[in-house]
């Protein structure tokens, strides 16, 4: 099974997403995420772009649940 996570378009480099753990509990897939963002101090490219990860996990037919961590980093 793939799942497949994305930040959409944004309107510069320097944007990520990652996945930092995936877990089953209480019947259901947990796939925790993290978005990174760069901060104002940040040099980045002027090119839109559409951050996008996918992982494989064994098949399975819970609930899967995404727990979103978002974060800013600065380039100083």
């Amino acid at each position: 099974m793939v799942i497949a996570m994305s930040m959409g378009s944004r309107p510069s480099g320097g944007f990520s997403i990652q996945v930092e753990g995936v877990h089953q509990d209480d019947g259901a897939l947990h796939v925790v995420v993290h978005e990174q963002t760069p901060g104002r101090s940040c040099f980045v490219t002027a090119a839109v772009t559409s951050p996008v990860v996918a992982i494989r996990v064994p098949r399975t037919d819970r609930e899967v649940i995404f727990q979103e961590r978002a974060s800013v980093y600065d380039c100083r």
